[in-house]
């Protein structure tokens, strides 16, 4: 049985096996494959494995699937593309759901931070949506209690005390005259 764990920045992370070093660094084997800490870090290397207390075949495992691993990375690689609507989706047309192949499919820059976000706001907008479909009034409870007056701009003013826009074809208003008037 699976353990899932929250990880801020990182989203859920569901760990199949877990693993600790001696000095208490602990790694655990991904439900889908791969390897990361229990921190949400990725496990970029084998080498990050040595020390572990694991079993020799899970050991071998952990060889097999880093061997595979590079030679998958080899065959096909993967980019991460903006689609026309600001989203962003691998180029062969599936999503991107995992902070970590957006971390090592873009190279660390704006691009990569606004990948990100665009991740978060996904995965924040997915949560709302899993609220509201448990609340009693589904979809139509959100919209209503996501909608917020609108605020007026600080440079716009009031409706009372904005001007009428001139009428088309009116005479334009004569301009003051330049002499002032003196009183006897």
């Amino acid at each position: 049985m699976s353990q899932t764990i929250r990880r801020p920045g990182y989203g859920t992370i569901k760990i199949a096996k877990s693993w600790v070093k001696a000095d208490g660094a602990h790694v655990g084997q991904l439900e889908g494959g791969g390897y990361a800490h229990l921190s949400g870090l990725p496990v970029q290397a084998l080498s990050e494995l040595d020390g572990l207390m694991m079993t020799d075949d899970d050991w071998q495992q952990a060889v097999a699937w880093f061997d595979g691993e590079k030679e998958r990375a080899a065959m096909v690689p993967r980019n991460i593309v903006i689609r026309p609507d600001g989203s962003f989706e691998w180029s062969d047309g599936s999503k991107v759901t995992n902070y970590n192949e957006v971390i090592q499919a873009i190279p660390a820059g704006k691009l990569q931070d606004a990948a990100l976000d665009w991740l978060a706001d996904q995965r924040a907008a997915a949560m709302q949506r899993e609220k509201t479909k448990d609340s009693p009034l589904g979809s139509a409870a959100a919209k209503v209690a996501g909608t917020k007056p609108r605020q007026a701009r600080p440079t716009e003013r009031p409706s009372s005390q904005r001007k009428a826009p001139p009428r088309r074809g009116a005479p334009k208003p004569a301009a003051p005259s330049a002499k002032a008037e003196t009183s006897p």
